[in-house]
């Protein structure tokens, strides 16, 4: 059953956002309290063992990575814990691969459902951040506060991902106010419509193509266009709910989904589709490999360390979807497209237009038509079926 539907969740969620309020001092920690009380009812002993061990090792490696700085042993201590966070990560999608094949035995698959309780993936992604911000000197937060940040209870099971530096900034707060009028308006009226988009658009469409049991439409692309009207439905429907309740906690969660369909271009559409793993990919992966290019070529091929930076950024995101040969054509496929599209905008599309500026209007309507059929057409040439299940 989806998180969003169990009463004790929404319970938690009322019970937090007064307790949140009544400490003064250390909001991230002492919503990290908080926190890990919500999980211990969500998820049982078991998933609350595992969320609580993972954080305590991760702090561990990070203490050590804080104390040490650029020294050598704070150099072990972070690629250390950033090296074991990620092969955790993928050995976690490669036993996903084999339970689905039916090639894992009842103990194997059943903590591997674990690791999904507690959303290991994102959890992977935020240890990624917060290493980052750390070794760059970002203060690190206590364990309490670290698992509020990497287990948030309102973000499970999918995200958003949401930023480490964020979460130092809300510990230094002297106190959690209220919400004004405004404010909790607009947290409830994000709860309310990401439920209507979950379940109900998304259920209709559901309903409406596949029934109570059917498989997707995958073999068109028709079909596949409404399988990924679902997906985003579905998807967006729950990240309205987290930025919501998130905004009445006063939690730093990011906005992960702005009217995506409106995108004029592909580097535009991840501006505004899953919008907190395109700004994850960002600041971990393209800014950094494209500076190291930058700085090993003194500046010559700005715009081939630029599509090195995507192509690996993006065929990382396929794989940290599945583990699969489909997610990791789609990256490698929507890095290279992206790299070409930048290159082609930036040398004659802009010049174009802005001798002819009459041509940006139509850009208004040709670009989101291009955009869709594009991303649509990528995932149906690739992981359109495994997105949502029909390999199974």
């Amino acid at each position: 059953m989806p998180i969003q539907l169990s009463w004790k969740f929404w319970l938690l969620s009322c019970v937090i956002f007064v307790a949140i309020r009544l400490r003064p001092a250390r909001p991230a920690s002492w919503f990290g309290l908080l926190n890990i009380c919500a999980l211990a009812i969500l998820l049982g002993w078991q998933g609350l063992l595992l969320a609580v061990f993972l954080v305590g090792l991760i702090w561990c490696g990070a203490s050590v990575v804080a104390r040490q700085g650029d020294h050598a042993l704070g150099k072990i201590a972070f690629w250390g814990t950033l090296s074991a966070t990620i092969a955790l990560l993928f050995a976690h999608k490669l036993l996903f691969e084999f339970a689905i094949d039916g090639g894992l035995g009842p103990r194997l698959t059943s903590a591997i459902s674990v690791f999904e309780t507690i959303a290991y993936s994102y959890l992977a992604l935020r240890v990624w951040d917060a290493l980052n911000a750390i070794q760059g000197g970002t203060r690190l937060l206590n364990p309490l506060a670290l698992s509020g940040y990497l287990v948030p209870f309102f973000m499970l099971p999918a995200g958003p991902i949401n930023v480490y530096q964020d979460h130092v900034a809300f510990d230094d707060l002297p106190n959690v106010p209220p919400p004004t009028a405004s404010e909790m308006f607009d947290g409830v009226e994000l709860i309310i419509v990401g439920l209507f988009a979950k379940f109900v658009l998304a259920e209709f469409v559901r309903l409406s193509v596949v029934g109570a049991n059917g498989s997707w439409p995958t073999d068109s692309f028709g079909g596949s266009s409404l399988t990924f009207l679902y997906i985003y439905l579905d998807f967006a429907g729950y990240s309205g709910v987290a930025l919501g309740v998130g905004r009445l906690l006063g939690v730093p969660t990011p906005r992960n989904f702005r009217l995506p369909f409106l995108s004029t271009s592909l580097t535009e559409f991840w501006t505004r589709w899953h919008i907190s793993l395109g700004d994850w990919i960002k600041r971990n992966l393209y800014f950094p490999i494209q500076l190291a290019i930058l700085r090993r070529t003194g500046g010559e091929y700005p715009y081939l360390a630029g599509a090195v930076g995507l192509v690996i950024g993006f065929t990382f995101a396929g794989l940290w979807h599945r583990l699969t040969l489909p997610f990791l054509a789609w990256g490698c496929m929507f890095g290279i497209v992206l790299a070409i599209e930048k290159y082609v905008r930036d040398r004659y599309w802009i010049p174009f237009v802005t001798r002819k500026p009459g041509f940006s209007k139509l850009a208004v309507w040709i670009g989101p038509i291009y955009v869709m059929v594009t991303v649509i057409a990528m995932l149906h040439v690739t992981a359109m079926a495994q997105m949502v299940g029909n390999d199974r």
